[in-house]
């Protein structure tokens, strides 16, 4: 496949988050946050139809993927114990409020329904997209260099911190989701697979709900 190809799919997510922010920003409505998701969902819908080998083209290798899954288990404990520290001590030294993460849609839900299943799911279908789809669709178009393998990271890192959904409803946090990001994508490329970022993912997303839930809410 071409690089023009490869790169295509990503203009409709792109446009989406232009015009969120052109024309609907700041609403909080989630039908307005989440048109760009919702693009992209259907943008790598129409990209899976496209390409064979589809599970190889997003990383997602059965082969290797115990060795992924501790490692992400311990980066994504190393990043949940960060977070928290951020978001429980550290915000509250600098003279912040972080009681707004009482008002999100993750902390409406109960927690039987976001631990551990609802939070697995949205791990996997997040990394999927941003690591899996968008940084693979990165990669590809900057392959060849390591500054532009770097680029690549950066830049699906900076595309998930400023998903709508993560600024509204995360404000000041959404810099986390770029460190984030960037963690993930390097762990991605460390191991080749995908099963490295989605345990990652989940592992950090399980403590920094769980203490919050259960010790904050």
């Amino acid at each position: 496949m071409t690089r023009r190809g490869a790169i295509w799919p990503l203009l409709l997510p792109f446009s989406a988050t232009g015009f969120y922010y052109l024309f609907l920003f700041p609403s909080s409505r989630l039908r307005h946050v989440f048109l760009p998701l919702i693009f992209s969902l259907i943008a790598l819908s129409i990209w899976i139809k496209l390409n064979p080998k589809r599970s190889w083209k997003l990383y997602l290798r059965k082969n290797s993927w115990k060795g992924a899954v501790s490692k992400g288990i311990a980066v994504g404990t190393g990043l949940g114990i960060l977070n928290l520290f951020v978001i429980v001590k550290l915000t509250p030294w600098l003279g912040y409020s972080n009681e707004f993460l009482r008002e999100t849609p993750h902390a409406d839900f109960p927690l039987w329904v976001m631990f551990p299943f609802g939070i697995l799911i949205i791990s996997f279908l997040v990394e999927v997209l941003f690591r899996g789809w968008i940084l693979g669709r990165f990669l590809n178009l900057f392959r060849g260099t390591r500054a532009g393998t770097c680029f690549a990271v950066l830049l699906s890192a900076l595309y998930f911190s400023f998903d709508p959904f993560m600024v509204i409803y995360f404000k000041g946090y959404h810099w986390l989701a770029l460190t984030d990001g960037v963690v993930w994508g390097g762990l991605l490329l460390k191991t080749g697979n995908l099963f490295s970022s989605i345990s990652a993912h989940t592992v950090e997303v399980w403590i920094v709900y769980l203490v919050l839930k259960v010790f904050y809410a």
